[in-house]
């Protein structure tokens, strides 16, 4: 993904365990909030379909499109609760199931 430390000599501590803490993976799908739904095809979804080095391609819910942007920009817009992670019911159900076979 990044470099530490490259990203070191210009962000902080704070900044880059932020970064680090995101973890971008095809497949996911995002709600768009609806300040910026207009920007996106008036779409209610969007799921990552590839990572490229440093972009992200991604097609829009109810086949309204696709399209890419920089990683940094989709942090960004994950930071801002612009776009919200999308919870998996399926991978909800085996989380629970862990947690039972766990007691």
């Amino acid at each position: 993904m990044y470099d530490k430390s490259h990203l070191m000599a210009y962000y902080s501590e704070e900044t880059i365990k932020g970064v680090y803490a995101m973890t971008i993976e095809i497949g996911t799908k995002y709600q768009i909030s609806k300040e910026i739904k207009s920007i996106y095809n008036s779409a209610d979804t969007l799921t990552v379909t590839r990572l490229n080095g440093g972009t992200v391609q991604f097609t829009l819910g109810d086949g309204k499109g696709h399209g890419s942007m920089p990683l940094q920009h989709l942090e960004y817009l994950l930071k801002r609760t612009e776009l919200t992670e999308v919870t998996n019911k399926r991978m909800l159900l085996k989380s629970e199931q862990s947690e039972k076979d766990i007691v």
